[in-house]
Parts: structure tokens; sequence; C-alpha cells
């Protein structure tokens, strides 16, 4: 199910950067974007597909032409830079700041308000000449959101199920890191951990199947014979041994440590208990069990029996009621709250909206109890 943003937060989120210029000059084909992942500033040129608009020799860009002429030097979360048309969000430029084209019906891009999403870093690509408003977007975004961005991202990576015993030998340890390993189900497909079959391209891509060299064109939709799937398991163990971490096939328990631990880090501060009832360092397994339980269900709470192990512990004496009541404090009392009901819930919306490969994440779920378990303060 898809929310509608309420229109006063679209102006907030995404018209911030949808001001056209006085001149309203499109982008050509020599245009270079940066990005603020990148390492190094050396920029890249925007290539044209077929079917170019000429004008005085040179081609106005569409919101589809998103190749690259190469890569940047490097990218600051992943390392290498791993740049394609694959790894930017929905295939295309982002849709602010564009005009229409009434000759030809093309989308034409405005290079002073037009950016695209690498889903990769992540970051965002824009143009070097970028008018000032998509400048003060990109910032406010770097500055303040990315943190909820690699939150979102994180806690998207949990939705393998309910695998959690990193000792087990499902996982393949990698660099410190405990990952599910892929394997044969002898059916023509690939499953991960304890089943969970991929039989979708982009199942295949939500789990960094297609940045292994040689599969970015592998169809994981079709059966395949046990000889193949082999190849592709040794491939991927081989690639997954000398690249970056993908947090997408990453144990639930692992990533929501690193997560919470990081936020931690990057705050200053211990995090804080749902409620603020209490303060502590880590949480346990179980309680992040139920925590992410919270994230994954249809409603905007778990049943009881989900939360078999309460989101907060104080001596003991808290129970399964109380723990639902706190997380319910936590969404209809919360900082929020004087601000609109649910607006942080929409502010994670929209940037799983901008960021990730559907709209679908957030939906009927209010972020109050995971906004006070870790210590967010962002409006």
């Amino acid at each position: 199910m898809i929310i509608d943003v309420p229109e006063w937060d679209k102006l907030l989120c995404i018209n911030t950067v949808s001001k056209k210029t006085s001149d309203n000059e499109p982008c050509v084909s020599d245009a270079y974007v940066i990005c603020t992942s990148a390492i190094g500033d050396e920029p890249l040129q925007v290539e044209k597909s077929d079917g170019a608009i000429e004008i005085g020799g040179k081609c106005e860009l569409d919101k589809k032409d998103i190749t690259l002429n190469g890569q940047f030097d490097g990218c600051k979360s992943k390392g290498l830079c791993r740049i394609s048309e694959s790894q930017i969000e929905d295939q295309e430029w982002k849709d602010t700041g564009i005009y229409k084209d009434t000759n030809n019906g093309q989308t034409v891009l405005d290079h002073d308000t037009s950016y695209m999403l690498c889903t990769f870093g992540p970051g965002i690509i824009y143009f070097t000449d970028a008018g000032q408003k998509c400048k003060d977007f990109v910032e406010k975004i770097s500055r303040d959101e990315m943190q909820l961005l690699e939150l979102a991202q994180w806690i998207k990576s949990m939705e393998i199920g309910d695998i959690y015993n990193a000792s087990n030998k499902n996982y393949l340890k990698i660099n410190g890191i405990y990952y599910i390993l892929p394997q044969n189900a002898k059916d023509g497909y690939v499953t991960l951990g304890y089943g969970h079959a991929i039989q979708t391209n982009d199942d295949a891509r939500k789990y960094g199947f297609f940045n292994v060299q040689g599969y970015q064109n592998f169809d994981f939709s079709v059966k395949h014979t046990s000889e193949e799937i082999d190849i592709f398991i040794n491939a991927y163990k081989a690639y997954y041994n000398t690249n970056t971490l993908c947090p997408g096939i990453m144990s639930q328990e692992t990533a929501t440590l690193t997560l919470l631990d990081d936020l931690k880090l990057a705050q200053g501060r211990a995090i804080t208990a749902i409620g603020g009832i209490a303060e502590k360092n880590k949480y346990t397994a179980n309680e992040l069990n139920a925590l992410t339980s919270i994230l994954y269900n249809g409603n905007h709470y778990t049943s009881s029996g989900s939360l078999s192990y309460y989101l907060i512990k104080s001596n003991g004496n808290y129970t399964q009621a109380d723990a639902l009541n706190v997380v319910e404090q936590a969404e209809t009392n919360g900082v929020y709250k004087s601000q609109g009901e649910g607006i942080f819930r929409r502010r994670l919306m929209e940037i799983n909206i901008y960021y990730n490969d559907d709209y679908t994440f957030y939906d009927d779920l209010d972020m109050g109890a995971l906004k006070a378990a870790v210590g967010c303060t962002l409006p």
C-alpha cells in the first residue's frame, strides 16, 4: 500500500529543489556531474542515449540518460565506486526541477535542479553547475538525514527471516562480518539461510547478486542446473571475500547491533531505551528481535505474542502489556507529536522513496518507537 504524503511535507522534502531558474536552461550532453559519496572531486560526464535532440550541436539530456562515462575515483562508504545504471534509483533522474519539452514529449533535465540517487553509496549525483537550491538540498540530506538513510537501509537488510544464530553453518564469515551463505536448493534456484528462495531478479539485486562479476545479466527468475548454481555460489563467495560488505545479506542480529552501535557512536551518546525509561549500551538479540518485528508487521504494533521478549526491562518487572504501552506512548506522545502526528514516519518514508527500490517499506508503521530507541532528534 502506498501512503500519500501531505502536500506540505512534499514541499518540505521534495519541492525544495524544484524551483526553476530564470533562464531555465536544459542540460546538454557535455554536462558534468559529481557525487556526494565520491572520493576526490573529479567529475564524470553524462552520456546521451539514442534519439538525441540536437540544439546548437549539443544534445539535451532526458531523465532516462543515466549513463556516466566512467566511475568516480572511489566511494567514501564502500571503497570502490561501482556506479552503474542498475545502481541508480528507479533508473532515472529524479523529476524535481524538470520541465516538459512540448515539441516531442521528452522529459528534459534542468541542470540547476535535477539529480539522481546512487543506492550503492548511497550518494546524490548532481550537476557541477547546479543551482543553489539543489546544492542546499544536497547539503541538508548529506548533513542531517544520511543517518536516517543508513537506518532505513540497514533495517531493510533484515528481511531474510528468523536467522539469528551467527554460529550456524549457514553463515559465511568475511572480515569479521557474518554473511548468510547462498545455497543450492537442488530445485533450480538459489536460497539464503533457511530456504529464502531467490526466484526474482529484484530479489537478486536486493541481496547483492548482481554485483558479482559475470552475473550482472544472470536471470534468477528461471531454473538453472545444479552445476550452474554451484558455479555462481563459488563466484559469489570469491567476490565477497575480496570486496566491501553487502548489507543486504548480513545477518539480522549482526546488522542491527552494528546499526545501533554506529548510530550511538556517531551521536556521541548511549542509546536511550524506548520511552526514555532506561539507558543501556547494547540491546540483547531478543530485544532487537522485538524491535525489528515492530518494523515489519503490517500494523502499528506487533501482536502481544511477538513481544514475548520485552523492549524494556527494568528490574525484571515489565510485562508484555507494559512493553506495548511504551511503544504506543512513543508513537502518540513523542517529540514529534507537536509537529504533526506521524511526521517522523513520513520523513523515513520519503527517504525510502528516494533511496530504496519500492514505496512500501514503512507503510502503516509509525517510527516513534524506533526514533526513541536510537535517540534520533531530527524533525
